[in-house]
């Protein structure tokens, strides 16, 4: 407690301050003296206090002090006044003036704006309660003093004080939910913003590993064609190696077009034909020593992503035929059925012994059918994979033809 009552507002610091200037202005007034006016514009003292002048000014004191605490627990604050002056006021006889009244009117105001608990008008008519009845049986103690009127008024402006405080409270509270919203808000929008971003980067690293792998298979498998006729067939050696520099510039072409994408300029083109692109990947394949029957439906009306999904998809499926069935014959087919475009890509077990062991359909332990399956998905397509019962290989994909 000692700790958080070093952290009190400068402002509270000030009340306590007027609080204990005015309760002792009060108690050190002679006998019907007024200090500014006569009352109730004034302070006075009426002379009805019977306690000794340190007693007022103990109370006077504590009860000021105690309200440095209102704000973290007004409750308490409340009750430890209201027990404080009853017990002065019933003691002593001490005058239910200002310097006993101020501070519990503070604390009444102070449940109202900061406390967040249940019942708290309780609290408050319990201290009315004992500020009337204190107030009746001082007069009744005091010679010549009689129950006054004033301590209704008393009690009618500290029941005033609470939903004050409390309307105080309502407007705080709505700034703090409007606060709160429009952090959610913020952090949503950068959620968003880092899935975006982490989207993005998925894309392009689909786009890189697919231009990649597909060039990097070509390339190896017409250098292993090259090395192996190189003494004995220089004209079919000097072929391949034309095929492999024919590979990398088209593989340099497509990583320029993706550059292009993420940071187009005026002068780059990232369009690509899909039924064009289509052919001169097959005849790439065909070039490269896998033989490849295909039956390419022309005039396929694709978007700009599912234009690039079904190229990326046929690429990804003709360059696992190449690494790990070469020789077998690989069957596509590309058609429109019903407002979806299906795409069809088999082969039969490899033919050379030079193959892989085994057909798993990707290029780097599953990235590849990964991949695929993440491009068909996105645009609300199927997609299957899965061996042949003659030992080769068959891709099935079926995607919207507006995509999603």
């Amino acid at each position: 407690m000692s700790t958080a009552l070093l952290a009190v507002a400068p402002f509270d610091l000030v009340v306590v301050a007027i609080v204990i200037a005015i309760g002792e202005a009060e108690i050190w007034l002679p006998p019907g003296g007024c200090l500014g006016g006569q009352f109730p514009f004034g302070l006075c003292n009426f002379g009805d206090s019977l306690a000794p002048p340190v007693v007022a000014v103990l109370y006077t004191t504590a009860a000021a002090l105690a309200l440095l605490g209102r704000r973290r627990w007004p409750m308490q604050v409340l009750v430890s006044i209201a027990a404080l002056s009853s017990l002065v006021a019933l003691i002593w006889v001490a005058s239910p003036g200002l310097g006993y009244f101020v501070p519990l009117l503070i604390a009444g105001y102070s449940v109202g704006r900061y406390h967040r608990g249940g019942h708290p008008w309780l609290a408050l008519l319990g201290a009315a309660a004992i500020l009337f009845a204190t107030s009746a049986i001082h007069d009744l103690r005091v010679p010549g003093q009689s129950p006054s009127g004033s301590v209704a008024t008393y009690d009618i402006v500290l029941l005033g004080a609470l939903p004050m405080g409390r309307a105080l409270q309502t407007r705080d509270l709505r700034a703090e939910l409007a606060a709160a919203e429009a952090r959610e808000a913020r952090l949503a929008q950068e959620e968003t913003a880092h899935r975006a971003v982490e989207a993005e980067r998925a894309r392009i690293a689909r786009e890189l590993h697919d231009i990649a792998a597909h060039g990097a298979s070509l390339i190896v498998v017409q250098s292993v064609a090259a090395q192996s006729v190189f003494n004995s067939n220089p004209q079919r050696s000097r072929s391949a190696l034309e095929s492999i520099e024919s590979e990398a510039r088209t593989m340099l072409s497509e990583m320029r077009q993706l550059l292009a994408r993420i940071s187009p300029t005026p002068s780059e083109a990232a369009a690509l034909n899909p039924r064009e692109t289509l052919e001169q990947l097959v005849v790439r394949v065909r070039t490269a020593g896998q033989p490849v029957e295909a039956r390419l439906e022309p005039d396929l009306r694709l978007g700009d992503d599912l234009e690039l999904t079904v190229y990326r998809c046929l690429q990804e499926a003709l360059t696992n035929a190449l690494k790990h069935a070469p020789g077998a014959v690989t069957k596509v087919v590309t058609r429109s059925v019903g407002g979806r475009i299906q795409i069809e890509v088999e082969n039969g077990p490899p033919t050379r012994a030079d193959a892989s062991k085994g057909q798993s359909g990707t290029t780097d332990g599953g990235r590849g059918l990964a991949g695929m399956r993440e491009r068909v998905t996105v645009l609300g397509g199927s997609f299957a994979a899965g061996p042949t019962p003659e030992g080769g290989f068959q891709l099935r994909l079926s995607i919207p033809a507006a995509g999603r």
